[in-house]
């Protein structure tokens, strides 16, 4: 297939003190939303921060605007996200011709053969949630809270080439110095439900709030990018005044720092959560989000409502019942934030900007 290239305008840093150019190989569009795009935007930061450059390489140009509105560049290689192996040729003459030495790949579609071939010509490393088969990489970052060594040693792999747990968390600066204070009680609460919202749980969500306690209660509904639901959230918000809609926003910390309660669906958004203490409800709603979200629940940092697919009404039932009891129990909710914050520190992408830096 003929590849074409959508190059954006760069932004070059002041000062080069090494001369590594840094690729990420990531995907943002309408099936897959933009997590892996946003967590891979927060180590691209610390990366800069350390006068390494940095492109941007997608198969759509769907996050075009989000990317150039950071500081970087993008290069498009316009063809479907799910099909790795036939940009492969291409990506490998781009990724000479960039002088790429170090590229970061977050996508779970990667095949054996995509990696090794990769790693024959530059140093590669893997965002990884699943631990699918042995990855031909020089370095695997895993953060789900948790997360077994002896899994990826089974492998083959060494300890110096995994960077495992919550402490690799890649957010953006400002969670690192988070700190919500837990109010006696709950006047405001963080809704969030995966940036696309495939089974539309906000909606069914809100709708049940609305004959709870948590009735009254001001809610902060993020909804993302490709978020399916606009005209039925905006019919419910005109009859509920209680509902403050934020759609496609970057600055998330700041409605998170205003809540009292959050609930939410797994991912970035949870340890994001976790890294300013908030205690927080949270629903699965993909099989990537189980261990992660199992984890901290064990670990009593939040509540876990149960898997969206499987019941979804039961769940929502669940969610509701929770944010009521959490509502009615101060010290739970401080317990809660508390151990939370602990775990989740929000230096993650710094850490891995400098795993990849020594590589």
């Amino acid at each position: 297939m003929r590849q074409s290239y959508l190059i954006s305008k760069p932004t070059y840093c002041r000062k080069r003190m090494v001369s590594y150019m840094i690729g990420i190989r990531t995907d943002a569009n309408d099936k897959i939303a933009m997590g892996h795009l946003v967590r891979c935007m927060s180590i691209a930061r610390q990366l800069r921060k350390k006068h390494l450059e940095v492109v941007f390489i997608l198969s759509e140009n769907d996050a075009e605007e989000f990317i150039i509105e950071n500081g970087f560049r993008l290069i498009c290689l316009n063809n479907h996200y799910d099909e790795k192996e036939q940009e492969l040729a291409s990506l490998l003459e781009l990724v000479r011709r960039e002088k790429i030495d170090r590229l970061l790949i977050d996508s779970y579609e990667v095949t054996n053969e995509y990696m090794r071939r990769l790693k024959e010509i530059c140093k590669t490393v893997y965002i990884d949630d699943y631990n699918q088969f042995q990855y031909p990489v020089d370095m695997i970052v895993n953060y789900t809270n948790g997360a077994d060594f002896e899994l990826y040693r089974a492998n083959g792999y060494k300890r110096e080439q995994i960077l495992l747990g919550s402490k690799y968390v890649p957010l953006r600066p400002e969670f690192a110095q988070s700190r919500i204070m837990i109010k006696q009680d709950i006047k405001s609460v963080f809704l969030s439900t995966g940036g696309t919202d495939h089974y539309n749980v906000m909606v069914c969500l809100l709708t049940k709030l609305q004959k709870s306690q948590l009735k009254d209660v001001t809610k902060y509904v993020i909804t993302g990018k490709f978020y399916k639901y606009k005209e039925e959230l905006s019919t419910l918000c005109k009859q509920d005044s209680t509902i403050c809609n934020y759609h496609d926003i970057q600055d998330v910390h700041s409605i998170m720092c205003k809540s009292d309660l959050a609930i939410t669906a797994g991912g970035t958004t949870l340890s994001e959560l976790c890294a300013c203490g908030i205690p927080t409800i949270c629903l699965s709603i993909a099989d990537n989000q189980h261990s992660g979200i199992k984890a901290y629940a064990k670990a009593e940092m939040i509540f876990y409502a149960g898997d969206i697919r499987d019941k979804k009404d039961k769940t929502l039932e669940n969610v509701v019942c929770m944010a009521e009891y959490l509502k009615s129990n101060e010290a739970v909710r401080k317990k809660m934030g508390e151990k939370a914050k602990k775990v989740v520190d929000g230096k993650g992408a710094s850490r891995i900007a400098d795993a990849i830096l020594n590589l």
